[in-house]
């Protein structure tokens, strides 16, 4: 009987694919050896520190989420947050990276919480006032290193993507405009079944875009998230010698994130080495120092990720055995 693959299997496989492809491109042009070097040479303390930072990270990522969540009214401990933003790295390993990380948020808290709108909004705004802040350091990275970059239109891209989130986030928002959309759009055979499920989740992004001090603190936090990754990966540069001004990292770190959201190969692999090697490029970092520097983050996101994928492994394991015992429980009352 033969199996047909679903469009998102195809999806991965390609991906895959493109990954690979990438890295193998990206190899044949760096120094093998001189990567080799890098990589056996790594000083164990400032990557251990590069760990801590990556963890704090984390760390300040689930303090936005947990803040947010709260704002909707439903009551998830903040450890509970931790753990579960933590599983969401472990899927971002095999999938594009905002992608797995959302899904799973959204599949782990559904356990306690169900898959209802607050949860699903919370998940979505998250992910969106994160972009907001990377897009913002982005710009103001691309402005101040006009002196390193010498193609000036990446300025021009990065205001323009702003520009089309800020005109996306007041058109999404505005009442008027969203029930003429909705109009037309469930009047569609197929997408009408999903009317109620649409509306409950707008209506819950609606509630928390109108909480100014929530938008305000949880931006706050999430450039504090963007502060603690680059300093991680300055520290792991610190580990591998690489010789390079902590003001470059802040410069090309935000641009090299908006590059591996694009979501075409897995966990943004050969994406983000060749990224880290066209821009650390253009302030004398060898290709092979760039990519053994990339190679080393993804690590951290490795190492992250498996400490997540323990911590699903429990927890399923935790609701398996309550299902037992609340079946045994059940036999014997019989």
């Amino acid at each position: 009987m033969k199996t047909r693959l679903t469009s998102n299997q195809i999806g991965t496989v390609v991906r895959l694919i493109l990954s690979v492809v990438l890295l193998v491109i990206l190899f044949k042009v760096v120094n093998i050896q001189q990567l080799h070097g890098h990589l056996l040479k790594v000083d164990l303390l400032h990557y251990g520190i590069g760990l801590g930072f990556y963890f704090l990270f984390i760390g300040i990522w689930a303090v936005r989420w947990h803040y947010i969540i709260r704002a909707t009214g439903e009551n998830i401990s903040l450890r509970r947050a931790f753990v579960t933003t933590l599983v969401g790295n472990f899927f971002a390993m095999f999938l594009p990276e905002m992608v797995g990380s959302d899904v799973a948020r959204m599949y782990e808290v559904s356990h306690e919480r169900g898959t209802n709108a607050n949860i699903v909004s919370t998940v979505l705004l998250d992910r969106v006032i994160g972009l907001v802040s990377v897009i913002l350091m982005g710009l103001v990275a691309l402005v101040l290193a006009n002196h390193y970059l010498s193609d000036p239109t990446a300025v021009a891209l990065i205001v323009g993507l702003l520009a089309v989130l800020l005109v996306g986030w007041v058109a999404f928002f505005y009442r008027r405009l969203m029930e003429w959309v909705f109009k037309r759009l469930f009047s569609l055979p197929l997408i009408n079944r999903f009317e109620t499920k649409i509306r409950s989740l707008y209506e819950a992004l609606y509630h928390l875009h109108n909480q100014p001090r929530l938008l305000v603190i949880t931006l706050l936090l999430a450039l504090l998230v963007q502060l603690a990754e680059v300093t991680a990966v300055i520290f792991v540069a610190r580990a591998s010698n690489i010789e390079a001004s902590p003001v470059h990292f802040f410069l090309f770190m935000p641009i090299i994130w908006l590059v591996t959201t694009l979501p075409i190969t897995i966990s943004g692999l050969g994406v983000r080495e060749g990224a880290f090697a066209f821009f650390f490029a253009e302030v004398g970092v060898a290709s092979s120092e760039a990519v053994a520097l990339s190679l080393l983050f993804f690590s951290l996101k490795v190492i992250s990720g498996m400490v997540g994928g323990l911590a699903l492994f429990k927890g399923s394991a935790t609701r398996y055995l309550r299902q037992r015992a609340g079946q045994s429980t059940k036999n014997i009352a019989v």
